[in-house]
């Protein structure tokens, strides 16, 4: 494998070829039509290869249509179609790529596995461009009534066919297998081609089966009315997160009534029978195969199923892989790609240091990607980004990839962030720190961004992917990180010739990290003063009536004291028009000094103005009391707001 022009996988593949003739070698097959404009009577027929599966199943019988639409592409003389029998998707792409054939029909988790690289394609294949879907496809988990199989789960052990080596039916199986816990040593798996499948499964040598059709094949209606078998779910463990998230996969249903037999719908994957060819094939040339299939869509329904959606609508925004350029030319003519371009996002913050809650600031370090399946422009190795909620300092791209028509740019940030505190619950606030992004000029019409949550066959995990370990962020701690996507309407035009007079319509990427603060420590800090304030004030009760002028200098003291200390605290707030739960502390302690004003003022009454004998009973009475009850009036209010505000 190597590196072409700004950093695309070349895998070397051979140039479009005629297929070999019967009795020798291939000739270079010249699919632009020079020739036959400069010499129109000395026109050749050129063969091309369409290699599809094995004679029992779809794909076969669809190629030998697809043949027929191809010789006509140019009058039906500058090209023979030839079609080809194959074990399946991933012994068609091998052939592709080897320039043995020019089109291939695969299935879409192969073609995906195959060009971004997998155990089975361990060098992927960059080369391949899709053309068209040509139909939806089911995963059939076959059993006999007999073998007692329901789920997926009873499979263990128990006689199974797991496909034939070499096709599709077989990587998408052990995917399967592998989401529901299971692998092939968990089964007696057979590797069998699907006719031998249906033979075994009907003379009863086999338990199960998997297959990879359309939905209501023939073969399949038969093997149902000649047998006793049952279409199994494909639910639990983690099959349903991995077929939702997959990018090959989608949720599908077997409707109740399909087969003999058959009463309820069945739950399943779904993926896409895609018609392909590699991106040396003439654009001009592509552009006529994908028009002349959707011409004679008819005759390609006549080769299946009843009611099987062939070249559904739409269907090319869920290719795996991207588009030949031809096809692309077509199906934007045609209107169907004027979806918007959907954009992974995802972010890695590095490090946070300057968080400044008085100002509102931080400072971030960290990396961004942007991932996308096609193309963004004519150069395809940048993404435009706007920090919306903050000043770049510094942006370096330091990372494109390209595999299997995705693209990747990775981007090192290093940024001033703006952020608006709410501080009701002051000290025991919790804050977010967000990173928001947004495209400076395409709208929500042309780009949509997704979070990048998919990480192999899991969902990313933020608090473990998000950030690096051990980020130290002041005296707060992270308890949770989170990201989504909002779509942002900004009330002006902003000048726009296409869409004057509306709001324009931004997608905006948010990545939050939510922080707490380290409060034990901080109470720590905070607790020491209201603890000295408080043994001062409480030193009174110790104090004999007769010291009256040193206990109010004591009070005034300590009342000082607690409002100097309240507007140090509040000098690390900005200016905000509301009172935050550290001004309950204070003002609960300016209550329960003021309290203890008034119990001295009335024992030094009592002590001046009340007979002696009866005066010092009194005293002796309230300071008791006093000495018992100031410390639950002082920390027993403070206490419980600190339990009610956590």
């Amino acid at each position: 494998m190597r590196t072409g022009r700004r950093g695309q996988l070349a895998l070397g593949a051979p140039r479009w070829r005629l297929a070999p003739a019967r009795g020798g070698a291939g000739r270079l097959l010249l699919f632009a039509l020079t020739g036959a404009l400069v010499a129109p009577a000395a026109r050749a027929v050129q063969d091309v290869v369409i290699t599809t599966g094995p004679p029992s199943g779809l794909y076969h019988p669809l190629g030998l249509a697809i043949g027929e639409v191809l010789d006509g592409v140019a009058g039906g003389a500058v090209f023979k179609a030839h079609v080809a029998t194959s074990p399946g998707s991933a012994a068609n792409l091998r052939r592709l790529v080897r320039g043995e054939a020019q089109f291939a029909i695969v299935q879409g988790d192969v073609l995906y596995l195959a060009t971004a690289g997998s155990p089975a394609f361990p060098e992927p294949l960059g080369s391949v461009r899709a053309l068209a879907v040509l139909y939806p496809e089911a995963v059939h988990l076959i059993a006999r009534r007999q073998a007692g199989i329901r789920t997926i789960d009873d499979l263990r052990g128990k006689r199974v066919a797991v496909g034939e080596e070499g096709s599709g039916t077989a990587l998408t199986v052990r995917g399967l297998l592998q989401a529901a816990g299971l692998g092939l040593q968990a089964l007696q798996a057979r590797r069998v081609a699907p006719a031998a499948m249906l033979a075994e499964l009907a003379a009863g040598t086999l338990d199960a089966g998997f297959v990879v059709s359309a939905v209501g094949a023939p073969a399949l209606v038969e093997l149902f009315e000649r047998t006793e078998c049952t279409l199994a779910p494909l639910v639990g463990g983690g099959l349903q997160g991995v077929i939702e998230t997959t990018p090959y996969l989608y949720p599908s249903t077997i409707p109740p009534g399909t087969y003999p037999g058959q009463r309820e719908p069945v739950a399943t994957a779904g993926m896409d029978a895609i018609l392909v060819t590699t991106e040396e094939a003439p654009a001009d040339l592509v552009y006529e195969v994908v028009a002349q299939l959707h011409r004679h869509a008819g005759s390609l329904a006549a080769r299946l199923p009843s009611g099987v959606a062939v070249l559904p609508g739409g269907a090319v925004e869920r290719l795996p892989v991207a588009l030949h350029l031809g096809a692309m030319s077509y199906y934007r003519a045609e209107g169907q790609l004027e979806r918007p371009l959907r954009v992974h996002v995802g972010v890695f913050v590095r490090d946070v240091w300057g968080l400044d809650i008085k100002h509102g600031s931080w400072s971030a370090d960290f990396e961004i990607w942007f991932k996308w399946r096609g193309r963004l422009d004519a150069d395809n190795d940048a993404f435009d980004f706007d920090l919306i909620n903050g000043v770049i300092l510094e942006r370096t791209r330091t990372d494109v990839e390209r595999l299997g028509g995705w693209t990747r740019v990775v981007y090192r940030v290093r940024a001033e962030m703006r952020a608006s505190f709410l501080l009701h619950n002051y000290p025991f606030d919790t804050q977010a720190l967000s990173i928001q992004i947004e495209h400076p000029s395409m709208t929500t019409r042309e780009l949509l961004l997704v979070p990048d949550q998919f990480v192999g066959s899991d969902i990313r995990n933020l608090r473990k992917t998000g950030y690096a370990p051990g980020l130290k962020i002041g005296d707060w701690e992270v308890y949770d990180v989170g990201e989504r996507v909002l779509e942002h309407t900004y009330p002006s035009d902003f000048g726009s010739l296409i869409e004057p007079g509306g709001g324009s319509r931004y997608a905006r990427y948010v990545f939050a990290i939510a922080l707490k603060r380290h409060l034990w420590s901080y109470l720590l800090k905070f607790s020491i003063p209201l603890v000295l304030i408080a043994l001062m004030s409480y030193a009174v009760f110790f104090m004999h009536p007769e010291a009256y002028e040193t206990q109010i200098l004591v009070i005034i003291w300590v009342l000082f004291t607690a409002v100097e200390f309240h507007i140090y605290q509040s000098e690390n707030l900005p200016e905000i028009g509301y009172m935050v739960t550290a001004d309950m502390f204070f003002i609960w302690t300016y209550v329960a000094v003021l309290l203890l004003l008034v119990a001295t003022l009335v024992r030094h009454h009592i002590y001046t103005h009340t007979e002696r004998a009866r005066a010092e009973e009194a005293v002796r009475g309230i300071t008791r009391a006093g000495r018992l009850l100031y410390p639950l009036v002082f920390f027993g209010p403070i206490a419980a707001l600190i339990a009610w505000s956590r």
